[in-house]
């Protein structure tokens, strides 16, 4: 199953995750760092987020809290700008662009 999953849309957490897990299908979720939200400061723009119009339609002033919680932990670890986030749901350390939320089949 892919799906956009991030520390911005995490609806899908309750009832699609744990169905995946039930039915032992695997996630690949996209948009980790939220379409760039979770890369910089609440409120700073970059070129695509100023002209595409999907990325402007996930702006919400809900998500400055969020946002600003991100920027706090990454400038508390000394690191700045997408360096500073991990894809949800990925314990520390691990390398894998999957997440599998059954057990593994291989």
């Amino acid at each position: 199953m892919q799906n956009q999953y991030n520390l911005l849309r995490r609806q899908d957490e309750l009832e699609l995750m744990a169905t995946c897990g039930d039915m032992g299908a695997g996630l690949v979720p996209y948009s980790p760092n939220g379409k760039g939200r979770l890369a910089r400061p609440a409120g700073e723009q970059s070129l695509r987020s100023r002209s595409d119009h999907v990325v402007q339609s996930f702006d919400s002033p809900h998500d400055e809290p969020v946002i600003e919680a991100v920027q706090q932990v990454a400038d508390g670890r000394g690191v700045g700008g997408a360096a500073g986030r991990r894809r949800p749901g990925r314990p520390h350390g691990v390398k894998e662009p999957y997440i599998n939320a059954g057990p593994s089949l291989f």
